[in-house]
C-alpha cells in the first residue's frame, strides 16, 4: 500500500518527468528528422508518410531519454521539497531517509519496466519498419521525381529522360537506361505514359525500341508497338538488406546465429542484448545516485547546488563508464561481466548510503540527551 506522502511525492515527480521526456524527445526528433527532409524533395515522399517515417524513431529516443529525464526530475523535485521545508517536516515527523527516497524508487521501478518493454518489443519493430521504408524510398521511384527535359537519375544506375509532355498527359521522346539489371538495358520510345500503381511505377512506351547489353560486345535489339517497363524491379534489393543491431530482438541478440556470424559480430550482438537489459535499470541507478547525494547529510534550505553539481558529475561518469563497458564487450564477449559490474557497483553503494544514513538518523533520535552542568 502506497502511503499518502509517497503518492504526494510521486505526483510531484511524474509531471516534470513527462515534460522533460516529451520535450527532449521532440527536440531530438526534430533534429534527427532534418537529416531526412531530402526524402520529400529527392524521393517524392508525401509529408504525411514522412511524418510517420520519422516518428518511428521516437520509441528509440524515449528509451534513451527516460532514465535521464527521471534523474533530472528527481534532482528538481527533491531540491524543491527541501527548499520549501516539506522534506524537513516529514523527516522531523519520524520518516527515515530511505522512506523519503521510496516514492522516487517506486516511480523508477515502474519506468524501468516500461523501458524494458519499449526496448524489448517496441524499438526493434519500429526501427525495422523505419529501415524498410528508408531502403524502399532510396530504391523506389514515383512520378513526381521525373522532370521533363532533363536527364533524371532517381537512383544509382537508372537514367530517365522525357523530352516533353503533351496537354493530354502523354509523354514524348522517352529514353530509359537501366544498369541495375543483370543485362543493362536501353529503351527508347516515341510516346508513353507513367503508370503509378500500388505495386510501383511502370512506363508504358508506344513505338518502342530496346537494346540489351549481353556482354562481350553482344547486343540484343528489338522493336515493339507497345512496351511496358517495370521501374520497380530493384525494390527486391531493399527487402534483402542486412539487418542492423537495433532491429534484432533480445533473444536474437543474446543467442546469435553462430553458423553465419564471426566472433566479433556475435560479441557485438551479445553486448547490445545485455545493454538492452541493463539500460532500463539505469532509471533506478540514476535515481539512487541523485537521492544518495541529496538526502545524505543535513538538509539545507538555502540551496544545495554543490550536491546537485556533484550528483550530475557522478551520473555523467557512471553513464560514460557504462558506454565504455559496452564498447569493450562489443569487441570481446568475455568482458560482458564488466557491463554488469559497472551497473551493480553504484547500485549497491547508493543503497548502502541511504540505508546507513537512515539507520544513523533513527538511532540518533532515540539516544538519551544530557544537560550540561
Amino acid at each position: 500500500m502506497i502511503s499518502t506522502h509517497s503518492r504526494y511525492i510521486i505526483l510531484h515527480l511524474l509531471a516534470p518527468t513527462l515534460i522533460i521526456t516529451l520535450t527532449l524527445t521532440a527536440f531530438v526528433w526534430v533534429i534527427r528528422s532534418m537529416q531526412y527532409i531530402d526524402y520529400i524533395v529527392n524521393y517524392g515522399i508525401p509529408v504525411s508518410q514522412f511524418l510517420y517515417f520519422s516518428s518511428l524513431l521516437a520509441p528509440f529516443f524515449v528509451l534513451i531519454i527516460l532514465p535521464v529525464a527521471l534523474f533530472i526530475s528527481v534532482i528538481y523535485t527533491y531540491n524543491k521539497l527541501i527548499s520549501e521545508s516539506e522534506l524537513i517536516v516529514l523527516n522531523s515527523a519520524g520518516l527515515s531517509t530511505f522512506s523519503l527516497a521510496r516514492p522516487a524508487l517506486i516511480l523508477a521501478g515502474f519506468l524501468m519496466v516500461v523501458s524494458f518493454f519499449v526496448g524489448a518489443f517496441v524499438v526493434p519493430h519500429a526501427y525495422k519498419e523505419f529501415k524498410d521504408i528508408q531502403a524502399l524510398s532510396r530504391t523506389g521511384i514515383n512520378a513526381s521525381q521525373i522532370q521533363k527535359g532533363v536527364f533524371n537519375t532517381p537512383i544509382n544506375g537508372l537514367t530517365i529522360y522525357i523530352e516533353s509532355q503533351s496537354p493530354n498527359g502523354m509523354l514524348e521522346g522517352i529514353l530509359v537506361h537501366d544498369r541495375n539489371r543483370e543485362h543493362p538495358i536501353t529503351i527508347v520510345a516515341q510516346q508513353g505514359q507513367l503508370l503509378e500503381t500500388e505495386n510501383g511505377l511502370f512506363l508504358d512506351g508506344i513505338n518502342a525500341y530496346h537494346e540489351f547489353d549481353l556482354g562481350e560486345g553482344r547486343i540484343n535489339k528489338g522493336s515493339f508497338d507497345s512496351y511496358t517497363i517495370d521501374l520497380t524491379h530493384f525494390r527486391d534489393k531493399a527487402k534483402n538488406r542486412p539487418k542492423e543491431t537495433e532491429e534484432y530482438s533480445i533473444t536474437e541478440l543474446l543467442f546469435p546465429d553462430t553458423s553465419i556470424l564471426t566472433e566479433r559480430q556475435q560479441a557485438k550482438l551479445k553486448a547490445e542484448g545485455h545493454h538492452r537489459i541493463l539500460w532500463p535499470v539505469h532509471s533506478v541507478i540514476l535515481t539512487l545516485l541523485a537521492l544518495s547525494v541529496l538526502l545524505s547529510g543535513q538538509f539545507n534550505r538555502r540551496g544545495q547546488w554543490r550536491r546537485i553539481l556533484s550528483a550530475c558529475i557522478i551520473a555523467t561518469i557512471f553513464v560514460a563508464f557504462s558506454l565504455i563497458a559496452k564498447s569493450i564487450a562489443s569487441s570481446n564477449s568475455n568482458f560482458i561481466f564488466f557491463m554488469y559490474a559497472v551497473s551493480l557497483f553504484p547500485l549497491i553503494i547508493c543503497i548502502a548510503i541511504l540505508k546507513n544514513h537512515s539507520l544513523i538518523k533513527t538511532a540518533t533520535k532515540y539516544l538519551p540527551s544530557y544537560n550540561r552542568a
